[in-house]
């Protein structure tokens, strides 16, 4: 990040960019190293998500505030209100991260006699994701600005759906050596990867090949988006059960 703060000081056509520092988190969304928004609205969600666990023992109550917290994050998304270290964007996200522990009080994604319909499972969500994105203009949330497009809770069933398919096709891969490796250690490319691919894009422009970094990054960031699904991680489930 100091790299960047650097050159954009001395060479300020070199890199476009609105951040200016490590106060960013305080001031508005864009930033330097843009994924560790990620990290700031992980701590925020499990920081609400602790408290209502701990004061709140009735499941149904504990949904409500829930959805209650969710829905007031979309609010803030939608009328552009602005909280700083994003946490306007870990109460939107709330709901997955309750998702998360739901699903790991279910024996769903553990060995069990229904496993041979695994299949079936993955055809039933992705189908239910592609319905929802194609007949009702793709409705979801992004998470690093707190935009909402379209219904939130079709766009809530939309991404839970395509995580199920994903989950259950990690059943079905099981453990793969590298893959299971990366994905215990995701945190690391997800901390480094954006300060990799933008001297990278940077250098690719010089030559007007700039579109050439998606293509070149892309294998990268699909195994950076499935395997913390496969180790467990990215919805608060213990890692190495699948």
């Amino acid at each position: 990040m100091h790299f960047f703060i650097c050159a954009t000081k001395l060479m300020p056509g070199l890199i476009k960019s609105k951040a200016n520092g490590l106060l960013d988190v305080f001031t508005q969304k864009e930033l330097f190293n843009a994924p560790i928004w990620f990290l700031l609205a992980l701590f925020w969600a499990n920081l609400i998500f602790c408290v209502i666990s701990l004061r709140i023992k009735n499941e149904w109550l504990r949904t409500a505030v829930v959805f209650s917290i969710g829905g007031t994050g979309v609010l803030l998304g939608t009328y552009h209100c602005f909280l700083p270290c994003y946490i306007d964007s870990a109460m939107s996200a709330l709901p997955f991260f309750y998702f998360g522990y739901l699903l790991k009080k279910t024996p769903i994604l553990y060995p069990n006699s229904y496993d041979k319909y695994n299949v079936l499972w993955i055809l039933l969500f992705y189908s239910v994701a592609l319905c929802i994105d194609r007949w009702f203009g793709n409705p979801h949330i992004v998470f690093g600005t707190n935009d909402i497009t379209g219904n939130w809770f079709l766009g809530i069933f939309l991404s839970l759906s395509s995580v199920m398919a994903v989950l259950f096709l990690c059943k079905i891969i099981k453990r793969l050596p590298f893959i299971s490796y990366f994905g215990k250690y995701s945190i690391i490319p997800l901390c480094v990867h954006h300060l990799i691919y933008r001297p990278l894009k940077l250098v690719l422009t010089q030559f007007n090949i700039s579109e050439g970094v998606f293509w070149l990054c892309q294998p990268f960031c699909y195994v950076g988006h499935v395997s913390p699904y496969a180790s467990n991680s990215s919805l608060g489930l213990p890692p190495k059960k699948i």
